[in-house]
């Protein structure tokens, strides 16, 4: 009986294609992913950029509230906000030195790439 030798598909691989990755997100966060991330060659292309995240203050919860509405979620909305400027700006930076700009997650925050012409989102 003959057997199928499978083949491993093959990875793309940031370095493999010389293609820079920019993360974007808090110093905690970036400093966790560097933190994993300890075998990351110098020559590597990824970039960790750090965005001022702002403190959430949340309300106590209401058990008596006339809505049902979680309004404890609503500092989390507003911080999510505040990432619009600085991930536009970013945004915009990288747009003009990249023929080509794919970005994915955060889709509310990152709204504003349909301004740049070289941008896709994901």
């Amino acid at each position: 009986m003959k057997t199928k030798t499978k083949i491993a598909p093959k990875k793309i691989h940031h370095k493999l294609w010389c293609i820079p990755v920019y993360y974007i997100g808090s110093v905690v966060h970036n400093s966790q992913v560097k933190s994993r991330s300890k075998h990351q060659h110098p020559d590597s292309k990824i970039h960790f950029h750090d965005i001022p995240i702002p403190s959430l203050v949340c309300p106590p919860l209401n058990p008596n509230a006339k809505t049902k509405f979680l309004e404890y979620l609503i500092p989390s909305f507003q911080a999510n906000a505040h990432l619009r400027q600085p991930i536009s700006s970013l945004l915009h930076l990288l747009s003009s030195m990249t023929r080509r700009l794919v970005i994915g997650l955060v889709a509310y925050a990152v709204q504003d790439y349909r301004a740049l012409s070289n941008a896709e989102a994901y």
